[in-house]
């Protein structure tokens, strides 16, 4: 999440800004449960996919694994990346704006593709579920 002061990127759970030191009101009642689900595919099955949201990178997947975490209310930048070749830092496959106000629960499901030089992953389906 980001610092409502400066802008600081800052973690979901974080009580202050590192930052500025800025007091971040935690409600733990409006946490969403976000889902990230990897399809099983031959292609790709050896290359890690990277998962960021807000530029803290929460995790990675392996070939048909899932990751599961919970993450404030509101828009978040979520980025998907591999780091194959020597130039990862810029290999970002996704990069989309997810709003999570009226959701209670998020499944991402992130598959590979392919494209000009190689292979990348892309989102190949977003179920916002407000009923749960």
């Amino acid at each position: 999440m980001k610092c409502p002061e400066f802008g600081h990127i800052v973690s979901t759970f974080a009580t202050t800004c590192p930052s500025c030191g800025y007091p971040l009101k935690q409600n733990y009642e409006t946490l969403v449960h976000v889902i990230f689900y990897r399809q099983r595919k031959f292609y790709l099955s050896k290359v890690s996919c990277f998962i960021n949201i807000d530029g803290l990178q929460i995790g990675s997947l392996e070939n048909g694994e899932t990751l599961e975490t919970t993450f404030p209310q509101g828009v978040h930048t979520i980025e998907i990346y591999n780091k194959a070749g020597s130039n990862w830092i810029n290999n970002i496959d996704v990069r989309k704006e997810v709003d999570f106000e009226k959701a209670k629960r998020i499944r991402i499901v992130i598959v590979p593709k392919t494209k000009e030089k190689g292979y990348a992953f892309a989102v190949e389906s977003l179920l916002i579920d407000d009923n749960i």
